[in-house]
């Protein structure tokens, strides 16, 4: 600065002193762009509470149909007794199969039977 002298000082504060009196009308505060205003915040999501343990249903009390039976097919002297139908058979098992549509298998399981539960009427 030694070089400018008092005039070269006196003259780069005057310049500076009207370039920003032209800077601020030409451009005034409210027209300075400005970034948007950043967006409100939303809210935080609300709590979910833990609902409280729901009681077991009740247990479904079974079918009428399967209801186990515990008691043998009665032999008669005429021949075997259906215990579903209460007629009486030669052959129990063709009975299930064509009158019933149940296999021997499911017969003994429904009714909880042994394996050596007899099918057909004894021959004389």
């Amino acid at each position: 600065m030694q070089g400018l002298g008092m005039v070269g000082l006196v003259f780069i504060i005057g310049f500076y002193s009207v370039k920003m009196l032209l800077d601020k009308q030409q451009y005034p505060p409210e027209r300075i762009l400005r970034p948007p205003p950043a967006p409100p915040v939303p809210p935080p999501p609300p709590v979910l509470s833990v609902p409280e343990p729901v009681a077991a249903p009740p247990p479904v009390p079974p079918c009428p149909s399967a209801v186990v039976v515990p008691a043998l097919p009665k032999v008669t002297e005429q021949g075997i007794v259906c215990p579903i139908c209460e007629h009486v058979y030669k052959n129990l098992r063709q009975h299930l199969l064509r009158g019933h549509k149940l296999s021997v298998e499911a017969y003994r399981e429904r009714f909880v039977l042994p394996e050596d539960t007899p099918m057909t009427f004894p021959l004389k």
